[in-house]
């Protein structure tokens, strides 16, 4: 897997697409685990809706700087569920 990590890390932003139960979450959330392995940075796994949820408490409660600070401090971040 530490292979197929270094060359994701070529690319950004990359994006999984397929149809419900086709195991993208899995494949992602094995992605996040393998990145803390071999890397010093941490990657930081979340759902679009947690996402959404914290940039809106952190505009609202003008702590847009913590919000900066969880989700730029990372080597690797993985959103899944996003819908379009």
């Amino acid at each position: 897997m530490s292979a197929a990590i270094k060359e994701i890390m070529k690319y950004s932003p990359v994006f999984f697409y397929g149809r419900a139960s086709s195991g993208k979450a899995r494949l992602l959330k094995d992605i996040a685990k393998s990145f803390n392995k071999i890397n010093k940075k941490t990657c930081l796994y979340t759902t679009a809706k947690a996402f959404s949820k914290d940039l809106l408490l952190a505009v609202k409660n003008r702590r847009v700087d913590q919000f900066q600070q969880k989700y730029s401090n990372n080597g690797l971040l993985i959103i899944d569920d996003l819908q379009f």
